[in-house]
């Protein structure tokens, strides 16, 4: 079972992208995938959901 398939990790990726959305940001999936292994073993030891968006918000804002 790969943890990215869970549904609340689902849930999580779609209210990021629709928030990013909404503040106009646009990530290229090309330059996201660079960052994908690092970004998402720091969100699997994060310690709230909390963290974890905030590392979605800093990813976007990083870029």
């Amino acid at each position: 079972h790969c943890w990215w398939e869970c549904r609340l990790v689902q849930a999580l990726w779609k209210s990021a992208w629709r928030y990013l959305k909404e503040l106009g940001l646009e990530v290229s999936y090309g330059i996201l995938s660079l960052f994908w292994i690092h970004r998402n073993f720091r969100i699997v030891f994060s310690s709230s959901m909390g963290n974890a968006i905030g590392l979605f918000i800093g990813i976007a804002l990083h870029l």
